[in-house]
Parts: C-alpha cells; structure tokens; sequence
C-alpha cells in the first residue's frame, strides 16, 4: 500500500507537469499571435491578416503584396469575390508604382459584375488615370449596352485630364456612351480638357439632354464656355442659353457681343431666333451690344431687325436700338428697308408699345 501510494503520488507529480508543460506551450503559441492589423503587417504574417475582415487588414495586405506573393494570391481571391477594399488597395498600390496594383483593376474593369466597383474605388483626377483608358472606355461601352451604370467608368474618363481628350471624343461620338459621358462632365473633376473634347464634336456628338445640361452649366462659370458658345456653337445651344434663366444677363450679353464680333454672315442668318429670345429676357443688358452692332455691321442687320418684335414695348427696353432702326438706310436690302420701317412704326415709336 505504500508502495501504491508513493507510485500514485509520482504519477500525480507527473500529469501536473504534464499539464504545466501544455499550459506554457499553449502560451507560448499564443503570445506567437499578432496583437494587431500593424504588428501582423510587420511581422509579415499573412495568413493571419487574411482571417481578417477589416478595411485595414486588406490595406496592410496590399502592402506586403508590393513584396510577397502569397498577399498578391489571396488579394487576387479576393479580388475574384468582388472586395471593394481590395480594389482600393490594388488602386493604392498603383499609385506607389506596385506593379501587382494595374494588373488586377484593369482585370475588373474587364467584369460586368464588379467593374462599377473597381471604377469608384480608382481616384478621380489622378495622372495614374491614364495606365487604363482602354480598359475605361471598354467598360463604359459594355455596361451602358447592358443597361448597366456607366457613370463612375465615365467620371474617370472625364477627370484623367489631357491624356484622356481623345478618349471623350470617342465616347461622346457613340451613342451609346453619349448621355453618360455627358453626365460625367457635370461633376466637379471634370477637366478642361474633357471640356474642351465636348466643344470640339461635331454637333451630332452634342445631341443629347445631358450634353446640353452641361453646356448651360459650364455658362454659368466658364467663360471659355461663354465664348465657345458665343462664337461657335450650333444655334440650338446658343438658344438654350439664350432661353436658360440659368445663364444671367450679364453673362448673355457677353455671349452675343462675342457672337457679334466673330460670327460670318452665313452665321448670323441662323440666329434670329436666339437672339430675340435673348432680346425677350434681357433686353436693356443687350441693348448697347445689339445697337453697335447694327450700326456698325452690315453682315448682321437684317437678323437683329428681324429679332426685334415690332409689336413690343421696344422704345422703352432698347431704346438705343431703336435709334439705330431710325437709321436704317435706302442702301440696305429690300428687306432690312421693310423690317425696320415696321419697327419704326411699331414698338420703336415714341410711347413705345404698338397694339397687336
């Protein structure tokens, strides 16, 4: 028995130290954990930041994916699944100049599914922009034939500066991408270069709503918008911003005064009708601009006469207009004769309005 007892205290003695031994292993392979997304990232542990789930553990993946590849392999998995983080992280990387970061967004670009992702997760305005125009407008033209929205891939584009001029153009020309890349053109990262692509289409390329919300827009603003428009935009715009209560008097009359000196006979023939829906709306802010160039330019008498509305209350809004009407002369056309001696008669009399 006492035998027994020694030989069970032994044993006993023995799975104690069993037991303390495991306890310190388990310690030790704890304490072996990271204690955070930054000490993971510095010890290069991966596996364990790939457990996680956070926005951090994906950025710190990206990080090391700049020099191993086993975070490139699971930022590529991710990536697969759609991560938006790990689109931020490719996009991070590209502007460090990883080369793992292009290859894996232009991928994306490529996806139907998780393009509209890669696109917001890239930065607007940004040179790095110009590494994926091909991808860009390849996206935008699929999304936008399957119903898709196209806006964040078209926002890129209008953002990515000079390098990007060519490729606007070429949206702006396709139907398909037309309203899109317009509606890119409104945000504020818009660049002038992009702008300048939207001037320089041919007017069917311009044809449509959103392309038109930009342009008033721009007027607003812009005074290269205000002189493109008033020297060499289709008359449709110049009537719309003729038209826009958006686009203030003061402004409209620095349009027409660049119409004036820049626009050729054949020009003004087509503007008639923005022009008297100019006069309707600010008629004393274009009253100086209008009478000098009626006295001064032959090429475009017989349009301001034929804007002015004989029937309105002329002698009191344009007065100095109306003196230039007086002074129409026999050496004008037939038909300049004839219209101002109808305003004359009408709205330019002394008393001003004519009765209908």
């Amino acid at each position: 028995m006492a035998w027994f007892r020694r030989g069970g205290a032994r044993q006993r003695a023995r799975g104690a130290g069993a037991f303390a031994l495991a306890g310190a292993v388990a310690a030790g392979v704890a304490g072996c954990e990271p204690s955070s997304v930054e000490d993971a990232e510095a010890r290069g542990k991966v596996a364990w930041l790939a457990r996680q789930n956070s926005v951090a553990a994906v950025a710190a993946l990206g990080r090391l994916a700049d020099s191993d590849e086993r975070a490139v392999e699971v930022l590529e998995e991710r990536a697969e699944a759609g991560s938006t983080s790990t689109f931020v992280a490719a996009w991070e990387a590209t502007r460090r100049g990883a080369a793992w970061g292009p290859p894996m967004l232009k991928e994306a670009l490529g996806r139907e599914a998780v393009a509209e992702k890669a696109a917001l997760a890239m930065g607007r305005g940004d040179a790095k922009l110009a590494l994926f125009l091909p991808e860009l407008e390849a996206a935008l033209v699929a999304l936008e034939e399957k119903g898709h929205r196209g806006l964040p891939v078209a926002t890129l584009l209008a953002s990515a500066g000079d390098a990007a001029e060519a490729s606007v153009r070429a949206r702006l020309g396709d139907g398909r991408t037309r309203g899109a890349m317009c509606q890119a053109l409104q945000a504020p990262e818009a660049s002038p270069a992009a702008h300048r692509a939207l001037y320089a289409v041919t007017p069917s390329a311009r044809d449509h709503a959103a392309c038109m919300e930009v342009v008033l827009r721009r007027a607003e603003v812009d005074e290269a918008a205000l002189q493109w428009l008033g020297a060499e935009a289709e008359p449709g715009l110049v009537g719309e911003a003729s038209e826009s209560p958006r686009v203030a008097c003061d402004k409209l009359r620095a349009l027409w005064a660049v119409a004036f000196a820049r626009r050729s006979a054949l020009d003004a023939a087509g503007l008639e009708v923005p022009l008297a829906a100019a006069l309707r709306r600010c008629p004393r802010e274009l009253d100086g601009e209008v009478s000098r160039c009626l006295r001064k330019q032959m090429a475009w008498r017989e349009t301001i006469l034929g804007a002015l509305d004989p029937r309105g209350p002329l002698a009191s809004t344009v007065p100095l207009t109306c003196v230039e009407v007086a002074n129409v002369s026999k050496g004008d056309t037939p038909r300049a004769q004839e219209r101002a001696e109808e305003l004359t008669r009408g709205g330019c009399r002394r008393g001003g309005y004519a009765p209908r």
